[in-house]
């Protein structure tokens, strides 16, 4: 089935729109209810929505920029909840979007001569794989080659987002109260994914993400640090910007 990315503002969605993407989280996540989920999305600047040829949403992302200083200022790309429906897992186009949206903000910042980093926390090995897919440097790895460029960045980014989760030593963060969590049968498939060694990292990094505890992770985004898989689509983004 061919799928098409379009890039839209956050705030132009329709109330059907937002309706089908909470339905596509109920599908995998529980302990998620309306509320939270749209005070979440309406803290983002884009969407990233997966269509259908029937305008069927079948999957999204969502992103919005921050900036910071330690000690100089650099812009961080922070996305939010990213989903595919199970009918359209192993379809490329929601990597290509991602990739495309990766440019579209690079763009943005090289013009501003910042460094632009992209904030991942993550719940389930699935996102967690973008990392590796794009990137030849990130943080946590398999191993810690890179820490010393990106976990202080990441752990002041995070203590300014999340204060009250964020949990340096373990580099996780876990929330107060019932946090939307991945559903027994999504658990269940990250557990039997373990032979995959990112996976397996993911699992020894998280292992409480069946709860909710989410997972920070760290990339620059600059076209030096993507892998040939991705870089033709950061650079389609740059050329070409989605907005």
């Amino acid at each position: 089935m061919h799928l098409n990315y379009k890039f839209i503002a956050q705030d132009s969605l329709s109330s059907t729109e937002i309706q089908e993407m909470f339905a596509l989280m109920q599908d995998s996540y529980e302990h998620i209810n309306y509320a939270d989920f749209l005070a979440d999305l309406r803290r983002k600047e884009f969407v990233g929505l997966l269509y259908t040829d029937q305008g069927q949403i079948a999957g999204f992302t969502t992103f919005v920029v921050r900036e910071f200083t330690n000690p100089d200022p650099f812009d961080v790309l922070f996305s939010g909840d990213t989903i595919i429906g199970n009918s359209f897992r192993g379809t490329q186009e929601l990597i290509r979007g991602v990739g495309r949206s990766f440019g579209t903000y690079l763009g943005r910042s090289q013009s501003k001569n910042k460094r632009l980093y992209w904030l991942l926390t993550t719940k389930g090995h699935r996102t967690y794989l973008y990392l590796p897919l794009f990137f030849k440097s990130y943080y946590p790895g398999q191993t810690d080659e890179h820490a010393s460029y990106y976990k202080e960045k990441l752990d002041h980014v995070c203590s300014g987002l999340f204060p009250n989760s964020w949990k340096p030593d373990q580099g996780l963060l876990i929330h107060n109260g019932t946090a939307s969590r991945l559903n027994s049968t999504e658990a269940t498939a990250t557990h039997q994914r373990h032979k995959n060694p990112h996976v397996d990292f993911f699992l020894r990094k998280n292992p409480g993400f069946h709860q909710g505890t989410e997972l920070a992770c760290m990339a620059e985004i600059s076209v030096e640090n993507i892998i040939s898989f991705g870089k033709k689509y950061v650079l389609h983004g740059m050329e070409n910007p989605l907005c």
